[in-house]
């Protein structure tokens, strides 16, 4: 799981760099993410599950860029949803020059 939620960060923060561009003041400090969550079995999990977040600058094999961030949001039906940049800052810095790269 840690795999494929560090290869969805990068993208994700591709995705969301085009309506983030602008003046530094008009740059969220926070970042919706919304994920799926299945058991080994491909369960959908349910409850409250500890999940630590981070931002690398390359799908594999990349460097840290941000985080770790830890929450434990509450999963239904294997759905949950954080704000990235709740308990550790998202500098506007970090998508400063990102450019979007093919999987």
């Amino acid at each position: 799981m840690r795999t494929r939620m560090r290869h969805l960060l990068p993208l994700l923060a591709l995705l969301l760099l085009p309506a983030s561009l602008g003046s530094a003041a008009g740059i969220p400090s926070r970042i919706n993410f919304q994920g799926k969550l299945l058991d080994t079995s491909f369960v959908p999990r349910n409850g409250a599950v500890a999940m630590q977040f981070r931002i690398f600058d390359a799908p594999a094999g990349g460097n840290l860029l941000w985080g770790p961030e830890n929450q434990t949001p509450v999963v239904v039906n294997g759905v949950f949803a954080v704000q990235l940049g709740t308990n550790t800052f998202l500098s506007p810095d970090l998508f400063a020059g990102a450019r979007p790269t093919s999987a």
